[in-house]
């Protein structure tokens, strides 16, 4: 389920129990399905599945955790083993979902993979791609 900017406000976010901020916040429709877990010291899980560009579920899901009261610290209360084993349980239920709007960057360094899979010749002085550009 993707966040519709539409459903995107601007609402206040807390960053310790006396500090606020304006945020935006996504939310999703209430009908939306999601794997809930709360666990101990008010911290509530949930399973965020990816879906790829065609729009197809990926085996991939983000798993986030967020305090239950705006104003308490749950951090050192996270269990992700806990959260894991108990959404394993669960069955998705309908649910409205108001997260700060973000946006996720990963870069990766795959060189010594792609050499221990047999392609160190790539990494070489004198590599050869002809067939890579269709005009060099």
């Amino acid at each position: 389920q993707r966040f519709d900017l539409k459903h995107t406000q601007a609402t206040p976010f807390f960053t310790t129990p006396s500090t606020q901020s304006m945020c935006h916040m996504m939310r999703t429709d209430s009908y939306t399905k999601w794997q809930y877990f709360e666990g101990a010291a008010g911290v509530q899980y949930i399973l965020l599945p990816y879906r790829d560009a065609a729009g197809q579920k990926s085996p991939l899901a983000a798993l986030v955790a967020l305090p239950r009261e705006t104003t308490d610290n749950v951090l050192p209360y996270v269990n992700w083993r806990e959260a894991l084993r108990e959404l394993s349980k669960r069955p998705a239920s309908e649910g409205t979902l108001w997260l700060p709007r973000f946006e996720a960057e990963s870069e990766f360094e795959l060189s010594d993979a792609l050499k221990a899979l047999g392609a160190s010749r790539a990494f070489e002085q004198a590599a050869e791609f002809p067939n890579v550009l269709a005009n060099p």
